[in-house]
């Protein structure tokens, strides 16, 4: 008898295009306001999981994520960031990784 579970990786990133640290604010689970500094110009990873989930690849899930309530902080001004802004690729069949880019744009 063999298993048929693959290991799969799933990341998350915040990648800060703007001239200066941001904080952003988010929930994981039953956590919640986690924050982290992002610094300018930069690309950090926020979240990672993974596990044994079957031969089906990643697949972009990022309404069933497990982050949520996600904001960045600049300059005294939070904006509320949309889970549709995250940018899904598949590395390999059981790798993913998720980029949300902040910059000008969203500042409103």
């Amino acid at each position: 008898m063999t298993a048929c579970n693959h290991h799969h990786e799933q990341h998350f990133y915040i990648q800060n295009d703007l001239d200066s640290t941001i904080l952003m604010h988010f929930d994981i689970g039953d956590k919640t306001d986690s924050t982290t500094n992002i610094l300018a110009k930069s690309k950090t990873e926020i979240w990672e999981y993974g596990g044994p989930y079957g031969s089906v690849g990643v697949v972009d899930d990022r309404d069933n994520d497990g982050l949520k309530n996600l904001k960045f902080e600049t300059n005294d001004t939070i904006v509320s960031l949309d889970e549709t802004l995250w940018n899904f690729e598949k590395e390999t069949k059981y790798h993913g990784n998720s980029t949300i880019i902040i910059d000008s744009t969203l500042l409103h």
